[in-house]
This record gives C-alpha cells, sequence and structure tokens, in this order.
C-alpha cells in the first residue's frame, strides 16, 4: 500500500513539473523581449552598464530553464549570460559591448525557444 502511494506522489510530481515547464516555455518568449528592450537601450543611450539588467535576467532565465530540463535554451542563455556581463563592465579587462554578437546571441536564444515549443510534446522529462 506504501508503494502505490510513493508512486501516485511521484506521479503528480512529474506531472506537476511538466505543468511548470509548460508553463515557463510559454513565458520565455516575453522574458527574452524584456532582454532585448534592456539591450536596446543600453545601445542607443550608449550606457553599456546598462546591460547589468539584462545580464541579470538572463542569468535567471539560464538558471531556470537547465533546471527545468530545457538544457539548449540555458546553454545559450549561458553564452549570452557570459557576454552581457563582459559587456556590462562587470570584468574590467573586457572589450565595450559588442551589440552585434549580443543581438545574435538574442536570436539563437528565440530560435531554441521556437524549437522547444513546436516539439511541446517531447517536453524534458524530469526527475
Amino acid at each position: 500500500m506504501h508503494l502505490r502511494s510513493a508512486m501516485d506522489e511521484e506521479h503528480c510530481a512529474r506531472e506537476a513539473l511538466q505543468d511548470l515547464a509548460v508553463l515557463y516555455l510559454s513565458e520565455l518568449p516575453a522574458m527574452v523581449q524584456l532582454i532585448r528592450q534592456d539591450v536596446t537601450l543600453s545601445q542607443a543611450k550608449n550606457e553599456a552598464s546598462l546591460l547589468s539588467i539584462a545580464a541579470g535576467r538572463t542569468h535567471q532565465l539560464r538558471g531556470t530553464a537547465g533546471a527545468l530540463g530545457f538544457l539548449e535554451i540555458s546553454k545559450i542563455a549561458g553564452r549570452l549570460d557570459h557576454c552581457l556581463s563582459d559587456a556590462a563592465g562587470l570584468d574590467q579587462s573586457c572589450a565595450p559591448a559588442d551589440y552585434t554578437a549580443i543581438s545574435n546571441l538574442v536570436v539563437q536564444l528565440e530560435q531554441a525557444i521556437q524549437t522547444e515549443q513546436a516539439h511541446d510534446s517531447a517536453l524534458p522529462i524530469l526527475l
């Protein structure tokens, strides 16, 4: 009887995590749009330090995507996070912001999200 209860709990936990992953995936385009807006504002004002906001958003996206099993999204977000952090001046030895590289990574991130959304029936298996 206890084994059945444990299996039921595990099944419920998996379903809850899958639901969370679906919800998170649906919210990712809006998150990336905020990152894109942060980058655009930074470039328009010629103020690389504004990229720290985008870096914070990207860092959070990277971690949550990885925790939910969206590994390609997490990997690209990690590269973007590093690029944004460098450009924001968190590492003073880095060159000025490379907005072309940043924009290319944002596009790659959007494409990875679209790929995951197209395959939402094959969401990562969690647990």
